[in-house]
Parts: C-alpha cells; structure tokens; sequence
C-alpha cells in the first residue's frame, strides 16, 4: 500500500491493511517519506494499491472493493487479467526525478540561495568598484580641463 498519512481513504484501510499483513507478506509506504520509492512505482493517487508477484519486474494496481474478500480474489488470480494496470517497476531514476528531488530538500534550497546571494554580493561589488574608477577618471579628466 503507497499511502499519504494526510489522507482519509488511506487511514480508513488501515484495518483492513493490518489484516492483510497478518495473512502474507505486505508493506505500506509513506510517500511523503520515500517520494524516490513513490515515483518508481508512479504513484499518482493514495491509497494506491499494487500486487507485485514474486520474481516479477512488474506491479498490478488493485480497483476493486478495499476488502479483504476482494484482496484475496486479486492476489489469487485477478492480477492476470488483462484489464488490469500492469506497471513497469522502474529500476533507475531519471534526472528529471532526482532534480526534482533535490529541489524539495531544504538544505539545497538553502544552498542555492547562498550561492547566488554571494554570486549577487560579488556583482555589486565589482559595479561599485567600476563606478569608483569612472568617477576617478573623470575627476582627472575635469582637473585636466580645467589646467589647460
């Protein structure tokens, strides 16, 4: 189960989920915690439910009724049917992902915006320092107008 703590379809299948997890081996993700996990499977929507079959590169997103009847169904045979969604489980991140990633921790955040602050400081003060040599030359250019 790819769950969001936030989410109130999710903290209803709670029970049933534990129920679940007492029968066979299941795991419930946080997305909020592990978004990289989340984005593997494309979790778009919570609670997202997928069956992945041992030895299997693939997952299959459960529709049907969030009982324990209907879960048993699914594992046992309706996961082979060919209206089901079938997902990819994607083994690498692509570089959109992880920029992504690194766009929603903080601490880059925070990073970055320091670095363009001082990348900022170090214009400022090469403009001042132009401004200051202009300013010289010309001062010398008037005293040298005034002289002759």
């Amino acid at each position: 189960m790819f769950y969001a703590p936030w989410c109130p379809h999710c903290i209803k299948l709670i029970p049933t989920w534990e129920i679940q997890a007492q029968q066979r081996n299941t795991a419930a993700v946080n997305c909020e915690q592990h978004s990289r996990l989340c984005s593997r499977f494309k979790i778009k929507g919570f609670p997202s439910l997928i069956y992945i079959p041992p030895q299997s590169k693939f997952g299959y997103k459960f529709f049907g009724n969030r009982t324990n009847d209907e879960f048993d169904l699914f594992i046992k045979e309706g996961w082979q049917k060919e209206t089901i969604l079938k997902i990819e489980i994607l083994q690498e991140f692509t570089i959109i992902d992880q920029v992504i990633e690194y766009l929603k921790d903080p601490m880059f955040i925070g990073v970055i915006l320091v670095m363009l602050f001082f990348i900022f400081m170090i214009f400022c003060m090469n403009r001042l320092d132009l401004e200051k040599e202009q300013m010289q030359k010309n001062k010398e250019q008037n005293a040298q107008k005034k002289l002759d």
